[in-house]
């Protein structure tokens, strides 16, 4: 009798490494070894794609799945990279599409099509990193400028993260300024664009 080939891609080039290989090893652990043959497929933090330690394009690892359990995490897991690899090659797989995915990895994104579809979202604003490294580089209190914006706009406490991610990496609760640049510079250790709500 035939058996499903499910490849569980895990690792990848995110932060959240470590824990995609718990996922996709816990998912190894448990599948069925009388309804599917599993094949384990681990990404390199590199992007390199291995199966039994050999390195594969990632064209010829498909080839050897026919179906995908993504357990990857954060960045090309969970924000449509790896989705539209699948969907270009027909593969099926676990989770939302990449579009879907997509929009959901980024908050403002996402926060805007729940807006739109009458759902309330808290207010928030957004940073960038270039103008406020600029701005710093040319002397001025950008991080206090930042936060009286913010308070402007909304009362504390204020979370601070970065626009795209996974796993509340970079998620810093901030009541007042004084732990404000700290934990501006937390978040843009994730990302290039940093969310204040």
């Amino acid at each position: 009798m035939y058996k499903p080939r499910v490849g569980v891609i895990r690792g990848g080039p995110s932060s959240e490494y470590e824990i995609s290989l718990q996922t996709g090893s816990a998912v190894l652990n448990v599948l069925d070894n009388e309804r599917y043959e599993p094949v384990d497929i681990v990404i390199s933090k590199e992007g390199l794609w291995h199966i039994n330690g050999l390195v594969h394009e990632p064209h010829q690892a498909l080839r050897k799945v026919d179906v995908v359990f993504n357990a990857l995490h954060g960045n090309y897991g969970e924000d449509g990279k790896l989705q539209h690899l699948l969907e270009t090659h027909n593969i099926p797989f676990t989770g939302s599409g990449s579009l879907v995915s997509a929009i959901t990895m980024n908050k403002v994104l996402a926060k805007d099509r729940l807006r739109e579809s009458g759902l309330k979202v808290p207010a928030h604003i957004v940073v960038e990193r270039a103008p406020l490294e600029e701005a710093l580089t040319n002397g001025e209190d950008a991080v206090a400028h930042i936060y009286h914006l913010a308070h402007s706009k909304f009362a504390p406490p204020y979370v601070v993260k970065p626009v795209s991610g996974g796993s509340s990496n970079g998620v810093v609760l901030v009541r007042d300024s004084r732990r404000f640049a700290e934990a501006l510079a937390k978040a843009f250790m994730h990302g290039d664009t940093v969310m204040i709500e």
